[in-house]
Parts: structure tokens; C-alpha cells; sequence
């Protein structure tokens, strides 16, 4: 994170309204450009103008072409829409990669011709833009967020400067639009990065699909019956989640349906513009961004292992230094009430479990953090690729390698997912061991039970198989409530 890259304090970050952000994981949270409107930094408080400005010079383009055809404007209305991958700026970047996506000419010609119907049908609001991903294929939040990244990023340089100068960071120049700004230095990465404040970013994206438009803008019970009187059948179909049409299709039927009733639009634009924006929960973390490493290091805090210092370890001491960790992992979360690390709360305080990629990641944090302490010479990969797929975690000196995958139980496609292990462990890998770790969160055990005959049908033949380990990481009522209700 960005403390550890600065030996810094969370806290001094905390005080000048920085996310810290993983530097070499991607980020599930994005720039909303509805809270631009209302944040606290200094040097963002013109952003949401900038943002709105520049797309309501392309809706003013839009009209004037429309009216009168210029391949003048077209192209330079094409050249609004193009956003380049912006080096250094991305939220949360990869190893591999240090930008978002952007958007590319052919994506920006696709959103060109929806931006002209709309504008064609009357509607010349820019908060259009916002909320585009109920209209547009292949947008979501993060190129929303990407866009917004490219028309503030002045702002956002200017920000990451102060901070850079408030807290003696170590920082490197960087020109941008012919003027130089101090970024933070990432020596590992030998890279510079932007900061992002805190209360600009969320994890949801503002709309994505119209079945989340009770949760994007808050319908209200009039606007409802408004737009079922209107369009009746159609809106049904369209915001159904039990209905078999796919999100390109949705979209299109929304698409048609804004441009045949944009009165339909134009009342969603004012409760949208109207709710007040609603940040992320950093508390409680619903999308798993950053918890799981603070808990992980609690967790191999409070329950040490003792290995043995190797520098060399053989394939059989790989094996056991893994199931080490997998063993105290499971009975920490089964035995010692740690099934509430992999849970978060809503906001109507619901316990729900958290995403794979979150039990992933705590799961790595931990072992990570035990091979550190144990000082054994183990390389832990994640998300490994070897021809035949990815798997969740290799554990491996030279040619000895030990394959992790975790899947949650009630993911739906449990048994799918052991089958694919299967066919990777025998052919791509060519590994002597392999681990499928079951994380149970449901009452359900019919997959877990066809897995397991899977296994053991393979173990009669005399095959190679992976074996299968289950974390019971259902919730569970603490030793005192028991006790109450005895």
C-alpha cells in the first residue's frame, strides 16, 4: 500500500484525505463524477465543472452538426470522446499495467452515435454522460472513472503535489500539458503514481443497468408509475433481474426506449442530480479494497507457527509449510469465530460474505505474511499461468510447485471449477500436488458432495486428482449467546 511504500502512517495519509491505495492491485473503487461536485479538496473544487463542461461542448457540437452536417465537427466531436489511457494515473494499477483502460476510437464511435440519437431525441443534459452506462454498451464505472481521470487530471496532479510536499514523500517530476508537477516515486516499480482523495471514490458504479435504478437515483413511487404508464411492459422487461435478456439487449431496449420517451430521462436526470452523492463505506469496506491485509496481519500476529528456517526446502516441505497455514486458517475460522473476517455489514447491517477475490487475497496476505516470519525460501504467486489457465495461488521453489485454488461454495459453478483444476493439474502444471479449498457460507451440500465423489472416483482408478479441503465458514453464534439461549 501506499503507507508501506512510504513507511508512512495510514494515519498521515488519513489527514490529508488520502485513499491508500495497493500500488500492484487492481482497485474495485472509481472516481464518481457526482461527488466531484461536492468534495472538500481544495484542488478539486472546480473538477465537476471541467467535467460537465467538457461534455457539454460536445452535446453543443452534437446540435450544430445535426443541424448543419460538418466533418469538421464530427471529427473534432470524435476527438472529445477518444480517452487515452492516462501513464501514472490509474486507481489501484496492476503489476503489469499503470493505466486504466480508456476509451479507443472504436468504443468512442459507438458512444458518438448513441450521443446523437439522444441529442436528436431532445435530450441535451450532460449529465447524460453519467449515467451513459445504462445506455451504452461495454461502459461501466471504471471507464467512467477513466474519463473523469483524463478532463481532472490537472486537479488531481495538483492534489497529489500538496501531498507530496505536506508529507516530504519521495517524488519525481512529471510533465504534463507542458507543466511539470511533483508525483510520488514508487522505487520498487521505479514509477510515478497519482493520490486520490477519499471522498471522491465509491465501488459501484452510478448506472450500469436499469434493474439498479432504485439504488442509482432513488426512483420515487410517482416517477415509477410515470414511466409505467408510459412504457409499461417494456420497462418491466428491460429492469427484470429473472428475465433471460442479456445486458447488451437491455441496454439497446433502455437506449430506444430514452430516445422515444425522453421525458422518462429527463425526470431520472433531475432526482439523480438532486440526491446528494454517496461516497464509500471505508468503515465496513463492502467491496473487500483493503481490509483484508490489516486483517491478515492481525491474524499471523495472534496465531504464530513455528517453521523451520530452509533455504532449499524440498517438494515435501513446500507441501507442508502450505498445509501449515491452511490448517490454522481453518481452524481459526472455524473454531475461533474468524468466519466474521471474511463477512462484511451493509448499511442495513446484513452480514454478507465478501467476494471471492477478497477470501483470496486475505488468504494470500496470510500465507505471505507467514513465509516472511518463517524466513523459508518459497516464491507465492498469484494468479499463476502457465498455458492451461489461471489458478489462484502456485506456492514453488524451482519445479516443485503446489497449486491453491479457493473457491467459495455457493458460487454456482463449484464443480465446474474442481473440473477445470483437474484438467490443469494434469496437464499444464505437471505438479505433484494440488489443493481445491472449499470456503462453505451455505447450508447447501449437494456440489460439495459431487466433488468429493469426483475425487474418490478418480483416487479408484488410480489417478491423479486434487485434493479437497473445506473451511466451514458459515456464521456462527458466539459461546455466550449459546449459552443465553440454553
Amino acid at each position: 500500500r501506499i503507507s508501506q511504500i512510504f513507511n508512512i502512517e495510514t494515519s498521515d495519509l488519513e489527514s490529508e484525505g488520502v485513499y491508500n491505495a495497493f500500488v500492484d492491485v487492481d482497485s474495485p473503487l472509481h472516481i464518481d463524477p457526482h461527488l466531484l461536485k461536492e468534495t472538500q479538496v481544495a484542488e478539486l473544487k472546480r473538477s465537476y465543472q471541467s467535467f460537465r463542461k467538457h461534455f457539454e461542448e460536445v452535446l453543443l457540437l452534437v446540435k450544430t452538426d445535426i443541424k448543419s452536417p460538418s466533418k469538421t465537427v464530427k471529427k473534432e466531436i470524435f476527438k472529445r470522446l477518444v480517452f487515452k489511457e492516462a501513464k501514472w494515473a490509474s486507481l489501484g494499477y496492476s503489476k503489469d499495467k499503470d493505466t486504466g483502460r480508456g476509451i479507443g476510437p472504436d468504443l468512442a464511435k459507438a458512444l458518438m452515435k448513441t450521443i446523437y440519437d439522444v441529442v436528436d431525441a431532445g435530450i441535451d443534459n450532460p449529465v447524460i454522460f453519467e449515467l451513459i452506462g445504462i445506455l451504452q454498451e461495454d461502459i461501466g464505472a471504471d471507464l467512467i472513472s477513466d474519463m473523469a481521470i483524463r478532463i481532472i487530471l490537472p486537479d488531481l496532479c495538483n492534489f497529489s503535489e500538496r501531498v507530496v510536499n505536506n508529507l516530504k514523500l519521495k517524488n519525481k517530476k512529471v510533465l504534463y500539458e507542458d507543466k511539470e508537477y511533483l508525483l510520488p516515486w514508487n522505487a520498487i516499480s521505479r514509477k510515478p503514481f497519482l493520490l486520490y482523495p477519499k471522498d471522491i471514490l465509491r465501488n459501484l458504479p452510478v448506472a450500469h443497468d436499469w434493474s439498479d435504478i432504485d439504488y442509482v437515483c432513488q426512483y420515487n413511487s410517482a416517477l415509477r408509475k410515470k414511466v409505467n404508464n408510459l412504457i409499461g411492459d417494456t420497462y418491466k422487461q428491460a429492469t427484470s433481474a429473472s428475465n433471460s435478456i442479456s445486458i447488451k439487449e437491455r441496454k439497446e431496449l433502455l437506449r430506444k426506449t430514452i430516445i422515444q420517451y425522453p421525458v422518462v430521462f429527463e425526470d431520472m436526470a433531475k432526482i439523480y442530480e438532486g440526491k446528494k452523492g454517496c461516497q464509500y463505506d471505508y468503515e465496513n469496506d463492502p467491496a473487500g479494497a483493503f481490509k483484508w491485509q490489516e486483517l491478515a496481519e492481525v491474524f499471523v500476529q495472534e496465531f504464530p507457527i513455528v517453521f523451520e528456517k530452509v533455504e532449499d526446502p524440498t517438494e515435501k516441505q513446500v507441501l507442508e509449510f502450505v498445509n501449515k497455514v491452511i490448517d490454522v486458517f481453518k481452524s481459526q475460522i472455524e473454531n475461533n469465530d474468524l468466519w466474521k473476517n471474511l463477512y462484511y455489514r451493509t448499511k442495513d447491517k446484513v452480514k454478507k460474505i465478501h467476494h471471492e477475490n477478497y477470501i483470496q487475497r486475505y488468504f494470500f496476505s496470510i500465507a505471505s505474511c507467514y513465509q516472511d516470519l518463517a524466513c523459508i525460501n518459497i516464491d507465492i504467486s498469484c494468479e499463476a499461468n502457465n498455458g492451461g489457465g489461471p489458478v489462484d495461488f502456485k506456492f514453488s521453489k524451482g519445479r516443485k510447485n503446489i497449486l491453491v485454488e479457493i473457491k467459495k461454495s455457493g458460487s454456482g459453478s463449484l464443480v465446474k471449477n474442481y473440473e477445470n483444476q483437474l484438467t490443469r493439474y494434469e496437464a499444464a502444471h505437471k505438479s505433484s500436488t494440488s489443493i481445491f479449498l472449499v470456503i462453505r457460507h451455505t447450508q447447501q451440500k449437494k456440489a460439495l458432495e459431487e466433488i468429493q465423489k469426483i475425487r474418490a472416483d478418480k483416487l479408484r482408478k488410480n489417478e491423479p486428482v486434487p485434493s479437497i479441503k473445506v473451511v466451514d465458514a458459515r456464521p456462527q453464534e458466539s459461546a455466550s449467546k449459546l449459552c443465553s439461549n440454553t
